[in-house]
């Protein structure tokens, strides 16, 4: 007997579609999967989420500035300027020799484009000195990095390095889809340089400032507007721009007593180069570094693989090129070659000749024959050139000879193997969790059922995730992969409740429909305790925001469509039952069911006392005998359609024959029949021989005789459409063929017009020829009507036909493969089930050993609450007090890419080329390792780089590749020997970086504030060295404030220029013209524009001396120098000069080596309050630490507040406010367990397991739900408070292990830190599975004493509840 409520009606419930609408769900679902897929297909895939670092940085460049002048008139200007935009959060700035950078910290959150925006404004109100160039604005973004270098070098100068990078590859590379921009870096770049010798223009008295404009005078291309005359109009145009170098030594730049004088009279020009700000090699070579960047929404996987085809070439090119250089083709012709074929091919000319008197037809037939292998050959020879240009036109092949081009990195490298990671990390996940359900449910169908939730609601989640603009990343894949195990937990509650109905009595359908709606609003409110806690993301600040973000978003999606997997799907497959077909059912309807009941893919079990052996190899015999029926289904399906065909084609034959009509109706029936012979179509597939297309086609027919039978002005109205057609197709043919074909014209030409003759006859005589001398002509217009719809009827016959055998030649072999998949497996299963058998049957032991004692461990917890509930109050109160403060912190778990930087520092002043000379010595013995793969130098600074690193022509960074297979231990042990080996290197500081992920802050940072410098160098050196010394796990550390640049200061004498009549700016002025130089002019070479640059000589410049000797009043009667006027000393500025939020700041960088970033900075702390600072000084810990903690800080109030949405959903569900606090008892049981781990291991809390705890909130709640739900069911139908307890444990512990074994199996895999990226998402899985587990156990015994200690009452959810005792159904998750 159903124990469905009396009043319960299956018909007015919501979720009756479920059984009513089947198709319209499943056509639901294949429409969201579709979507899905697509979505999934246009998804960009990415290392990390789009961050938006809240960061700007204004770069100005004024050269030949010192710092304390940058200072002063660059950028505490831009800082006043620039400090009162709203939400700011931090002001500093760096200035530097000839450049200022000043750094605006925002809010996270903040809209960039805005702020930019409100940023250039007040920088183009402010007026900076002359000289000054624009300033720059840069956004930090690490997407933004080059996804590609490249390193370009060979036999080639490098000036034609920089030409081939610049004019060759660069533009190749530029025109590829989703290439945004292409850097060049390193070589030469070409310049023209006119050295004036100072003693030349002291004696003829000339000014270098005016031979520079005298320059740009004499290089002029230039419109000069138009002139008519008479109907011609010109264009009148200057040229004069210099063609060559003698032009510009040519230059008369002054005429004195009559004489011209020429600028190479004065000085030397030759072909030079730029000041070299970037040197680059690779492994020891000196190369062009090229640099590739991608669009903004391009996928840089999709991009690096259409540049690396484009330079390297494809699988196939690469293979055609090694096939080319293993068979090399044929050489070209010699010359006595090409005379011998010369020579032949006029002695077959005098042949053909010959054979042309004798016999021309023979004559005509081997020309022929010549001219068409002549033909072949040629064409051949053009296909063999398209196929060879195709095949080698990628860059490397098309580089001069011994030139390479070399890949430094690639980010889609390791994008794609970290993303792969992930995905099989997924799937593993799922294959885990689905044999979990399979040891509970022991089912296959169940199974399968419950399964689907995974895949569907994975591929659903693709479509919102591409609306809402979040990419394929390590980041949201990993949401994904964490929600693998709970994607089946809805569907394992539905699932259930539906069979526990079956067992009540209730028929299917009902069961289903009630089943579905007792547990609907408990399932829903489950899913929104895992969803709410993924709301206070909007509270999330720093990089946890804007991680969180994704993995929130990706998580909520899934399960939403899991939610809706379970209330919908699931309760649909639940009600199909798979019977036979049903009575007076036909058509495609009753062949399913048949199908359903066919035997085809079902295999008897054993007959009684047969062995596995015999049972297994009569299985193999029938999968072959039934493959032996597909192929004679397909057969006969063969002979079917031919003789369809045939039938149709004798139809006109046997239409007045007596008997034929009937032969016709016969043929037609058993075309349409399921079967031909003893070969019946049922046997594979019904109705898989059945051919309707004939019997469709006799009643196209006659329904197309009727409609035409109709009415006769239907007939005369087509009749006449033709006939006025001819006439029109008549006249025009007349009037188009007026004009004969020449004579001796190409047949071809003839038969175009109609033939000779036919050009020649009237169009009257052809009208004649047409309707009278051809009257078969009459009849097709006669039956032009009847054709139209004959030829329509035919086509969708043939149509038919074709799909129909297609079809049933498919649908044949995929279900006779399917069934040699069954039956093989069930052969298989046979061979192995006892193995298999044995190890299903111990652990259904086990479980029912588990459940025996369950209940009475439930009993005894009991008796002792006291003794439980304090022990998990003194375990919870231990781990707090104890653990807690021992566990490390840091922002981000150190990601080890196979790849790291060396920043290699020399003094300030160090020349580049000296730099260059070292950093050379250091990239030899670091390529000496035998873990390196490969090494790219770069020397100098990169004036677009928004790096607040010290850098300059004293600093280089070495990248090197280590080799692929190579533990993240190995890289350790080699940058512990790299620093161990140049420990001593004098004047030379190493520090260890790595290829940015999230933040550009070093990990350790110190400021020191103070407004004296010398103060300031003081205090740092003595931090930098106390820290050096005193705290473990330091490494790298160095102060910003180092030796200072070199300065030859000049101190002008006012009263001395006063006195000689000078100005300051004036000669300050010729002295930077003089030194520095100045662009003149530029030269046009083809479409290059090369600077044409003015300045003294290297000998007039080569040191202090000679600045003293430099003339300041050309032009005037006595020469003064320099000294006359001016004292020049040199001296030591500051290397830089730092503020911070308007202070001066000294900056003391480290990174973190085999210790946390908290306990590091506790340290830090601990040493430099021991360090005595005068007054106005103080210090502050910056970098990831500050960092860290702001993200911390807003992660922990998004903890709290989830907890909170969470109470208010349980609340709200059991409408109890004791209750929902007892369910929240599970997350301290679950930190227990996290806080032991995290210990154990060693691992420190950071931004994942925090945002694994958040995570588990809303995860761990859900067991306590399902106990204590189904306990208030209980008592609600009479029973004792403890055993209610007892029961409702007894009978819920299935459920609760099943949602947290899918749960922990499906996240093992990437708990356990295999792959590329697993260092971030090992962390989170790790605190998801220690504390779910933990909580699960603990649940079990402490969640039940706590409601027997504190049982409390819900209130009633229905008028009359409490006497009626009407149950609410509880739910499993």
């Amino acid at each position: 007997m159903s124990a469905a409520p009396k009043n319960f009606r299956p018909d007015e419930s919501f979720y009756a579609f479920t059984v009513k609408r089947p198709v319209s769900i499943l056509m639901v679902v294949l429409a969201v999967v579709v979507f899905g897929w697509v979505s999934y297909r246009r998804l960009a895939l990415t290392l990390m989420p789009n961050m938006n670092y809240p960061t700007l940085t204004v770069r100005t460049g004024y050269p030949g500035t010192a710092p304390e002048e940058m200072e002063t008139v660059v950028s505490r200007p831009l800082e006043q300027q620039l400090g009162i935009i709203p939400k700011l959060a931090s002001l500093s700035s760096i200035s530097k020799a000839g450049q200022s950078d000043v750094i605006l910290e925002f809010q996270w959150k903040t809209d960039m484009n805005l702020v930019a925006q409100d940023v250039r404004e007040k920088i183009d109100r402010l007026r900076l000195p002359d000289g000054t160039e624009r300033p720059l604005l840069l956004h930090y973004d690490p997407s933004l990095d080059p996804i590609l270098r490249l390193g370009l070098a060979g036999p080639q100068s490098l000036y034609e390095l920089r030409y081939l990078a610049e004019n060759e590859i660069k533009r190749k590379i530029e025109s590829l889809p989703g290439v945004a921009a292409i850097q060049i870096k390193g070589g030469l770049e070409e310049q023209f340089l006119v050295a004036l010798d100072e003693g030349k223009l002291s004696n003829l008295k000339l000014d270098i400032t005016q031979i520079g404009l005298r320059l740009q005078a004499g290089n002029v291309n230039s419109p000069g507007g138009n002139l008519r005359e008479g109907q011609t109009e010109y264009l009148i145009r200057t040229l004069n721009e210099f063609r060559t170098l003698e032009e510009i030594a040519g230059l008369i730049i002054a005429r004195q007593n009559n004489v011209d004088i020429r600028l190479s009279d004065v000085a030397t020009i030759t072909r030079f180069h730029k000041d070299r700000d970037i040197i680059t090699r690779v492994n020891g070579r000196e190369s062009v570094e090229i640099e590739i960047y991608k669009e903004a929404d391009a996928n840089v996987v999709a991009v690096a693989e259409t540049v690396r085809a484009a330079i390297f070439g494809s699988k196939e090119q690469q293979a055609f090129v090694e096939a080319m250089r293993t068979n090399p083709p044929p050489a070209p012709l010699s010359a006595q070659e090409k005379l011998a074929l010369e020579a032949k091919k006029a002695e077959d000319a005098e042949k053909l000749a010959a054979l042309q008197k004798k016999n021309p037809a023979a004559a005509r037939q081997a020309a022929q024959a010549a001219a068409l292998a002549e033909a072949s050959r040629l064409r051949d020879a053009a296909q063999a050139t398209i196929k060879r240009r195709e095949m080698t036109g990628f860059l490397t092949y098309q580089l001069p000879p011994n030139t390479s081009l070399e890949l430094l990195s690639d980010q889609s490298v390791f994008i794609s193997r970290s993303i792969e990671e992930v995905k099989s990390n997924a799937i593993t996940g799922t294959i885990l969790a689905v044999l979990v359900l399979y040891l509970f449910l022991r089912n296959v169908t169940q199974t399968i059922v419950i399964g689907l939730s995974i895949p569907i609601s994975i591929v659903a989640t693709f479509a919102p995730m591409y609306m809402a603009g979040v990419t394929l990343n390590i980041i949201s894949l990993g949401g994904l992969a964490l929600g693998v195990g709970m994607l089946v937990d809805n569907g394992i509650v539905v699932l259930e409740s539906i069979f526990r109905c079956r067992e009540e009595g209730d028929e299917l359908l009902t069961a289903v429909v009630r089943g579905t709606q007792e547990v609907g609003m408990a399932v829903i409110a489950s899913t929104l305790t895992t969803v709410a806690v993924f709301f206070p993301i909007v509270f999330v600040e720093g990089v946890a925001g804007q991680l969180f973000g994704d993995m929130a978003l990706t998580v909520v999606f899934s399960l939403l469509a899991s939610l809706a997997t379970a209330l919908f799907l699931i309760p649909m497959l639940a009600s199909r039952q798979f019977g036979g077909a049903a009575a007076g059912e036909t058509g495609a309807a009753g062949d399913g069911r048949r199908f359903s009941s066919s035997r085809y893919l079902q295999f008897a079990p054993p007959p009684a006392g047969a062995g596995r052996l015999a049972h297994a190899g009569r299985i193999i015999g029938q999968v072959i005998v039934r493959l032996g029926w597909a192929i004679a289904i397909v057969l006969a399906a063969a002979v079917k359609a031919v003789l369809a065909v045939a039938l149709v084609v004798i139809r006109p034959l046997i239409w007045k024959w007596g008997a034929g009509e009937r032969f016709w109706k016969r043929a037609v029936v058993w075309l349409a029949s399921d079967g031909i012979g003893g070969v019946e179509g049922d046997r594979v597939w019904p109705g898989g021989l059945r051919v309707e297309a004939p019997a469709h086609l006799a009643a196209g027919l006659t329904l197309a005789g009727r409609w035409f039978a109709a009415r006769r002005w239907r007939w005369i109205v087509l009749l006449a459409v033709p006939a006025v057609a001819v006439i029109g197709i008549l006249i025009a043919r007349r009037f188009g063929a007026s004009a004969t074909p020449a004579p001796g014209a190409p047949a071809a030409a003839m038969m175009a017009l109609g033939g000779a003759a036919g050009a020649a006859k009237p169009w009257s005589a052809q009208f004649w020829a047409w309707c009278v001398a051809q009257p078969w002509w009459q009849l097709g217009l006669i039956l032009v009507p009847a054709m139209w719809a004959l030829v329509f009827l035919i086509v969708r016959f043939a149509a038919e036909v074709a799909f129909r055998l297609a079809g049933t030649v498919l649908q044949t072999a995929g279900l006779a493969g399917l069934q040699a998949a069954f039956g093989l497996t069930r052969a298989l299963t046979l061979l192995t089930g006892p193995l298999l058998g044995a190890g299903l049957n111990r652990f259904e032991a086990g479980y029912q050993k588990i459940q025996g004692v369950y209940p009475r461990l439930i009993t005894a917890t009991l008796r002792h609450r006291g003794a439980v509930l304090g022990g998990a109050l003194a375990a919870f109160v231990a781990c707090w007090l104890l653990l807690v403060p021992r566990l490390g912190r840091e922002l981000i778990p150190q990601v080890h890419q196979g790849e790291f930087n060396l920043e290699i520092t020399l003094p300030i002043g160090t020349p580049i080329e000296r730099t260059a000379e070292v950093a050379a010595h250091i990239d030899g013995i670091v390529r000496k390792n035998p873990e390196v793969q490969r090494t790219a130098l770069t020397i100098g600074a990169d004036a677009s780089s928004t790096s607040s690193k010290e850098s300059g022509e004293h600093t280089a960074q070495l990248t090197v590749r280590m080799k692929g297979g190579l533990q993240a231990l190995a890289e350790a042990g080699l940058i512990d020997r790299i620093r161990a080996e140049f420990v001593d290197l004098p004047e030379v500081k190493l520090e260890v970086s790595y290829p940015a992920l999230f933040s550009f802050r070093n990990p350790i940072e110190v400021e020191i504030r103070g407004h004296d410098l010398n103060t300031l160098k003081r205090l740092s050196r003595e931090a930098e060295n106390v820290l050096s010394t005193s705290v473990p796990g330091l490494v790298d550390v160095r102060s910003t404030l180092q030796t200072g640049h070199p300065e030859i200061e000049v101190i002008y004498n006012r009263d001395r220029l006063a006195e000689y009549g000078l100005s300051l700016r004036n000669v300050a002025d010729l002295v930077r013209n003089k030194v520095q130089g100045r662009v003149a002019t530029e030269f046009r070479k083809e479409d290059q524009m090369i600077d044409i640059v003015v300045r003294l000589r290297e000998e007039d410049r080569f040191g202090i001396e000679e600045l003293r000797r430099l003339i300041v009043n050309p032009g005037g009667a006595v020469a003064i120098r320099l000294s006359d006027i001016a004292e020049l000393t040199v001296n030591e500025g500051p290397s830089e000069i730092r503020r911070v939020d308007q202070q001066r700041t000294a900056l003391i960088t480290a990174n973190v080596r085999g210790e946390d970033l908290a306990t590091v900075s506790r340290d830090i702390v601990t040493v430099m309050d021991a360090m005595e600072f005068p007054p106005g000084f103080n210090y502050a810990i910056a970098g990831q630490n500050k960092e860290m903690k702001t993200s911390l800080d807003s992660l922990l109030l998004a903890f709290g507040l989830a907890l909170f949405l969470v109470y208010i959903v349980m609340a709200s569900q059991f409408e109890s406010l004791v209750q929902p606090l007892l369910i929240m008892m599970t997350v301290p049981l679950a930190l227990i367990g996290v806080v032991v781990a995290l210990w154990l291991g060693g691992m420190p809390l950071s931004i994942m397991v925090f945002l694994g705890l958040i995570i588990l909130a809303g995860i761990v709640v859900n067991n306590a739900i399902v106990l204590i739900d189904y306990i208030n069911t209980l008592r609600d139908r009479g029973l004792e408070l403890s055993q209610a307890i007892t029961e409702a444990g007894r009978a819920r512990l299935r459920p609760i292990l099943m949602t947290t074994l899918t749960t922990v199996l499906g996240l093992v895999p990437m708990a356990l830190g295999l792959g590329e990226g697993a260092e971030i998402r090992a962390p989170m899985a790790i605190t998801v599975i220690v504390g779910l587990t933990t909580s699960t156990l603990l649940t079990l015994v402490v969640i039940p004493t706590l409601y027997y200690q504190f049982p409390g009452r819900r209130a009633p959810t229905t008028i009359g509840a409490d006497e009626a005792g009407v149950p609410v159904e509880a739910m499993a998750k």
